[in-house]
C-alpha cells in the first residue's frame, strides 16, 4: 500500500552524536512575497526590483547580492513572518560563527570543528541629523578680569571707552 519496507529513515545525528543540519530553505513562494513586502508592493504584483529590510540598499532579482534571512535563527521555522529580506552586507554583519573543537571520546584527540550560528541581532539605521553650521550668534570679547566671553551689546562697545 505504497510503503517501502527497505526504505532507511533520514540520519539525524552523525558517528560522534551531533546533530545534523536540518535546514530547510524558504519555497520560492515565500521568498517572492517577502520579496514584494520589503520593497512595499501588494504580494500579486512581482518586479525585479527591491530593497533590504535593514538599509536602504536596492536589490535585483537573480543577482545572489541578498538572503533571505530566518529572523528568529530557528532554521526550521519557514514560515511568512519569519522570512526577512537582507542585503548579504547587513546578513554578514549580523550573523557570526564560532568554531568549536571537538574531540574524540576515548583518546582526546582533535578530530574536526562544529561551527556554531550565532547572532548579534538587526538595528535600524538611525536617520543622521545635519551638522549645524558654526555661525557666530552676535559679538563677543574675553573679559579680562573673569576670563569668559563676554556679549557685546550694541549699545555699548569694547572700543567706545
Amino acid at each position: 500500500m505504497g510503503y517501502n519496507i527497505l526504505a532507511i529513515p533520514k540520519q539525524t545525528y552523525d558517528y560522534y552524536g551531533n546533530k545534523l543540519n536540518t535546514r530547510k530553505p524558504f519555497k520560492t513562494s515565500t521568498k517572492k512575497i517577502e520579496w514584494n513586502r520589503s520593497a512595499g508592493r501588494n504580494d500579486a504584483e512581482f518586479k525585479t526590483t527591491s530593497k533590504c529590510r535593514n538599509c536602504p540598499r536596492k536589490l535585483q532579482w537573480g543577482d545572489k547580492r541578498y538572503e533571505f534571512d530566518h529572523w528568529d535563527n530557528n532554521n526550521s521555522n519557514n514560515s511568512q513572518s519569519n522570512c526577512r529580506l537582507v542585503c548579504l552586507f547587513c546578513h554578514t554583519k549580523n550573523t557570526n560563527f564560532k568554531r568549536i573543537k571537538q574531540k574524540d571520546k576515548y583518546t582526546g584527540i582533535v578530530i574536526g570543528h562544529k561551527t556554531i550560528k550565532l547572532k548579534t541581532g538587526y538595528k535600524k539605521l538611525k536617520k543622521r541629523k545635519p551638522k549645524k553650521s558654526k555661525k557666530t550668534r552676535g559679538n563677543y570679547y574675553l573679559d579680562p578680569l573673569t576670563g569668559k566671553k563676554v556679549k557685546v551689546s550694541k549699545s555699548y562697545s569694547v572700543f567706545n571707552l
